[in-house]
């Protein structure tokens, strides 16, 4: 048979509270992790894997890309002024 605490807990699964079950869990036996920190540990190892660092050389790529992404999108900006105000 099993300890009222136990069965409380038990219960709370069943009714699919746990959450609730979870916490009494923790009161029953102290040494258990905390609901959110059990969730993160949860989420980290479902995470996917993080990559390799980039390579100086992929990092200067980026950035030369960003670069040009950005002159394009001035130089377009200012193309855009110079034919808006031709309509006038």
């Amino acid at each position: 048979m099993l300890s009222p605490k136990l069965e409380e807990i038990c219960d709370l699964i069943v009714e699919g509270k746990c959450h609730e079950a979870y916490e009494k869990a923790r009161d029953y036996c102290p040494g258990l992790m905390t609901w959110e920190a059990r969730a993160r540990l949860i989420a980290a190892r479902n995470a996917p894997q993080a990559g390799p660092f980039p390579s100086e050389a992929e990092i200067d790529a980026r950035h030369d890309r960003a670069v040009a992404s950005y002159k394009a999108s001035v130089q377009a900006n200012a193309a855009a002024a110079v034919v808006a105000r031709a309509a006038r």
